[in-house]
């Protein structure tokens, strides 16, 4: 990670997001899993997508996903599941990232919906809320 950001830089990001989190939870639509646990996967804007999805597989299938950009941080909900109803299918490379996505699933205009991420060796099936909080800080 050093090899990216400075370590300073590095732990800057980490401060605000955790102070983002603590201050902002009572507003967060956060989801929890079947224990009643909510379970954080903390990612950088630069990471695979495949990355993050191995976090969420790791944290039981249901996480809250959080992506620390320089000046802000994302949070939005995403559980491993089935799909129902209508599929929304979306090619994702191996080396696409995290943030790229997000700037793609913005193209959808409904909130919620069931989404297969097609890696080149395996398909992620989820239910991805696209209503993502944004908290902004300078």
């Amino acid at each position: 990670m050093t090899d990216v950001l400075s370590s300073a830089t590095y732990r800057k990001r980490v401060k605000y997001v955790m102070s983002t989190i603590g201050f902002q939870s009572r507003n967060m639509n956060l989801v929890t899993n079947d224990q009643g646990e909510t379970p954080l996967v903390i990612a950088l804007p630069h990471e695979p997508m495949q990355d993050v999805v191995k976090r969420l597989h790791e944290a039981g299938g249901t996480a809250n996903i959080v992506v620390a950009f320089p000046r802000k941080v994302v949070v939005f909900p995403l559980t491993a599941q089935a799909p129902e109803g209508e599929i929304v299918e979306m090619p994702i490379s191996n080396s696409m990232s995290i943030g790229l996505f997000l700037q793609q699933s913005k193209k959808n205009k409904s909130h919620s919906k069931s989404l297969r991420l097609t890696f080149s060796d395996r398909d992620f099936d989820a239910e991805y809320q696209t209503n993502q909080q944004v908290f902004e800080y300078s």
